[in-house]
């Protein structure tokens, strides 16, 4: 995790110093996340959680272009359980969360319809990586242990920009981060099964064209 900061800051200084055609901005919005593979995942419901980041884009011409993100991103699910309340003298059903808080780095590839200035429309596909920062169960603190510090999967969006002024744009997205490695590092269904993340993101933005 410590050489993650220098290659985010050279990733993002190629894009500036690199090319001429290039876009910057930041984004932010919601994710609703899941988790599959393993025989109690119907005791798993999704929940609503908060992402965050930074956009860099390179233009190769004007319909085809390569996007990287840096994005906070947190995966959250809810389970019911029935636990003793000593508040009742009983036991009663209660909800806990569980976040998995990621750094997450999608390159995609896009292709943008329409003309420059104008309302254009977009889609974009690309393999992501994620890189483990914590898991909270409720208020709890769990750290990284028992859970992979690196996860891979697969980035797909589609979305509007709206222009506000010749080098200004705010974009809408909605984007699928569906997960293909198990994040787990312990053995899941004595061994026969896997945890793997599937996330739907909400993501506004906004956008300079330098």
């Amino acid at each position: 995790m410590s050489k993650l900061p220098i290659l985010l800051i050279f990733i993002m200084s190629s894009l500036v110093y690199g090319q001429e055609k290039i876009t910057l901005g930041f984004q932010g919005g919601i994710n609703l996340s899941s988790i599959r593979g393993f025989s109690q995942e119907d005791t798993f419901s999704r929940a609503i959680a908060i992402r965050g980041g930074i956009h860099g884009e390179y233009h190769f011409s004007s319909n085809f272009s390569a996007v990287i993100n840096v994005s906070y991103d947190k995966k959250g699910v809810e389970r019911k359980i029935i636990a003793f309340d000593p508040s009742q003298g009983g036991f009663a059903e209660f909800t806990t969360r569980i976040n998995h808080n990621y750094i997450g780095v999608p390159v995609m590839f896009r292709y943008t319809l329409g003309k420059e200035n104008k309302v254009r429309y977009f889609a974009n596909v690309g393999p992501y990586v994620g890189f483990l920062l914590k898991v909270k169960n409720g208020e709890f603190d769990l750290g990284t242990e028992g859970f992979k510090k690196v996860e891979y999967g697969l980035s797909g969006g589609v979305g509007v920009i709206i222009p506000l002024s010749e080098r200004y744009n705010l974009y809408f997205e909605l984007r699928d981060n569906l997960g293909l490695t198990n994040i787990s590092d312990v053995p899941i269904d004595g061994g026969s099964g896997e945890i793997k993340t599937n996330t739907y993101a909400a993501i506004i933005g906004f956008l300079i064209d330098l």
